[in-house]
């Protein structure tokens, strides 16, 4: 019973609110405690990858000219080009 406690506390699940009454519903309550914060830490490992990439507005701006100079050239190109008919 104190295992479960513990546990229960640990997790910031609070105690009470719903329970087991048998040594097996305290085990499988605590699996899936355990089952929680697992995919909570999930959930916020990839919030923080999208919002913390390290991709700045300038990287983007820099890829854009970069993409629209690689453009401009093979216009410029395929203008210079002399089409016989």
């Amino acid at each position: 019973m104190s295992f479960y406690w513990v546990i229960t506390t640990l997790t910031t699940v609070g105690y009470g609110d719903f329970k087991g009454y048998t040594p097996i519903e305290y085990i499988i309550q605590m699996i899936v405690e355990f089952l929680g914060i697992a995919v909570f830490s999930y959930l916020m490992g990839s919030i923080n990858s999208m919002v913390g990439s390290e991709c700045t507005l300038q990287d983007i701006i820099d890829e854009r000219m970069e993409n629209i100079e690689m453009w401009l050239r093979k216009l410029e190109k395929s203008r210079s080009k002399n089409f016989s008919k």
